[in-house]
């Protein structure tokens, strides 16, 4: 009989940590086991359609038919997400995003016998009430997933000392054929993302603004959609780029996301923080010249001047000198960049590679927990609520 394993998140969004779970799911990370998916609410631009495909109605639930989890409605979601562990009685549950951590790990004092495992894809936007609150709860955490080994770097704080981690890439990628340097007579730009502030789409299009004012012919396609997509649209307008920058809005058809790569002469990811980011790897693995800013992904798989040229800072002007760089330098570097991203994908995101990483965290995952004889009330409780103090 296979493992149930309970895989909570804090919505369907159609986001990063998001899209990774399809992927883990499409790639076969959970085949051992007996898979439910929650999500705390549904969320907007939703992939709960799509986890449904896979896996059937009857795996996938969402506890509130709202965009977002809200800290005033935790004990009430607590409450709903306890009826899911009292259903389907899971031997592990797998805890995504910050807000599914907190309502899990509380969740779980009252079911001691259930692994926990935390999978974080950044921590770089947490206020000090989620820390603290997160470092209060790590004592219930027995695993740790990073989706990158920065993310793990960065999660220290977050989980006791003892905790086992390990690196989960999101997904397998398998790259194309390299890309020949040529000389464009405009130069198609090309970025993937939800239209946030974390994205920093407003300096991206500021950028584009500062190369045009310097005669550099460029054009720009967003892919994407988000709360930003009003504001971006007035920039636009406001700096008179309408027919340099161009909003698609979200691209569910893999072909036309295919198509668009193949057409573009750069990829820029302006993120001011992100984790793997699933969009500037599927770039690399497409052999797309590719700009990004400074993150825990690019940090773990990117290589200024190697596979890609790194801004290291996150203004408009940043951006733009980057872009100018490669633009300056197409015919020398597109080649080499290509090539070198190709390769980066094959060594890190095969199918060989990334299941060498997954088959650990899969093997933990599927192994009983142990409770500790020592925990009050008869092992009712994990022994550690508070985190062990570091040396």
């Amino acid at each position: 009989m296979k493992p149930k394993l309970l895989y909570v998140i804090d919505s369907f969004d159609r986001r990063g940590a998001q899209l990774g779970l399809l992927a883990l799911a499409k790639n076969g990370f959970f085949d051992a086991f007996d898979l439910r998916v929650v999500g705390l609410t549904r969320g907007a631009d939703s992939i709960y359609d799509d986890l449904i495909d896979l896996l059937g109605v009857e795996r996938v639930v969402f506890l509130r038919e709202t965009k977002r989890a809200k800290i005033r409605n935790s004990p009430q979601t607590i409450g709903l997400l306890r009826g899911e562990f009292d259903r389907f009685k899971p031997d592990v549950a797998v805890l995504s995003l910050i807000h599914s951590n907190l309502i899990g790990r509380v969740t779980a004092l009252a079911f001691p016998e259930v692994k926990i495992a935390t999978f974080e894809h950044n921590v770089a936007n947490q206020n000090f009430l989620e820390w603290a609150a997160l470092r209060i709860t790590s004592g219930r955490v027995d695993l740790v997933f990073g989706d990158t080994k920065q993310t793990l770097r960065s999660m220290k704080p977050y989980y006791r000392r003892d905790a086992r981690i390990y690196d989960v890439p999101l997904t397998i990628l398998e790259p194309t054929a390299f890309r020949e340097s040529s000389m464009p007579q405009r130069y198609k730009i090309l970025s993937c993302g939800h239209l946030t502030e974390q994205k920093n789409y407003i300096q991206l299009i500021r950028a584009i603004g500062m190369l045009t004012d310097q005669s550099y012919d460029v054009e720009l396609i967003i892919a994407g959609q988000g709360k930003q997509h009003a504001q971006l649209e007035a920039l636009i307008s406001k700096l008179g780029l309408g027919n340099r920058v161009h909003l698609t809005g979200f691209i569910s058809n893999q072909q036309t996301l295919q198509t668009l790569r193949h057409e573009a002469h750069i990829y820029v990811q302006p993120s001011l923080y992100e984790g793997f980011c699933l969009a500037a790897a599927e770039a690399l693995a497409a052999g797309l010249p590719t700009v990004a800013t400074d993150f825990a992904g690019t940090r773990d798989y990117g290589f200024h001047g190697k596979n890609m040229i790194i801004a290291h800072e996150y203004s408009a002007e940043a951006l733009a000198k980057s872009l100018s760089f490669l633009i300056d330098r197409y015919h020398q570097l597109a080649a080499p960049l290509s090539q070198a991203g190709i390769e980066t994908t094959r060594e890190r995101f095969s199918r060989y590679a990334v299941q060498a990483l997954w088959e650990p965290a899969q093997a933990a995952l599927a192994l009983p927990r142990i409770l500790q004889p020592s925990s009050p009330q008869g092992s009712r409780y994990p022994q550690y609520l508070f985190p062990i103090p570091r040396r």
